[in-house]
């Protein structure tokens, strides 16, 4: 007897528009080049959504910064990169609780479209950084369902 198919593989979702909404890649001092040493290097990364319920798209914001922490000075900012990637979902209104601003996808298909986002940014800042400091150094992998249940967690 064929499964029956999860919440997942129904909902009918596509790309539909990736933006760079910010990008900032400073010039960096030459000694900071010369003498980069990757295990000072911190990330962070932030993440948002956004909808419009009448052209049924959802967007997922990503945040990165990339700063280098020197000794005893405050830390220089190497990256900040702003991108969205905007999703058509078909039957998006079942999903968004307007009254309380909240969304209620399945956990697994936000971790899906939170992997997606992540991905696109990665190779966004990778063609925007290629022959700079900022382009050589590795970004940390990250779990899209960690990150998923860990906002569900923080709006419980």
């Amino acid at each position: 007897m064929p499964s029956r198919p999860s919440a997942t593989q129904t909902l009918q979702y596509r790309i539909a528009d990736i933006r760079e909404l910010e990008l900032v890649v400073p010039y960096l001092p030459e000694d900071l080049i010369k003498d980069f040493d990757e295990r000072r290097l911190d990330y962070q990364f932030n993440f948002d959504h956004q909808w419009n319920l009448e052209k049924n798209r959802f967007s997922i914001l990503v945040g990165v910064t990339y700063a280098y922490l020197s000794d005893g000075d405050a830390p220089e900012e190497l990256l900040n990169f702003l991108g969205e990637v905007e999703f058509l979902i078909d039957g998006l209104a079942r999903f968004i609780d307007l009254k309380n601003k909240e969304i209620h996808f399945p956990e697994a298909f936000l971790a899906i479209l939170t992997g997606i986002s992540i991905s696109t940014v990665r190779g966004m800042i990778a063609i925007r950084t290629i022959r700079k400091l900022q382009g050589r150094v590795f970004i940390p992998i990250l779990d899209p369902k960690a990150i998923v249940r860990d906002h569900l967690r923080m709006k419980a």
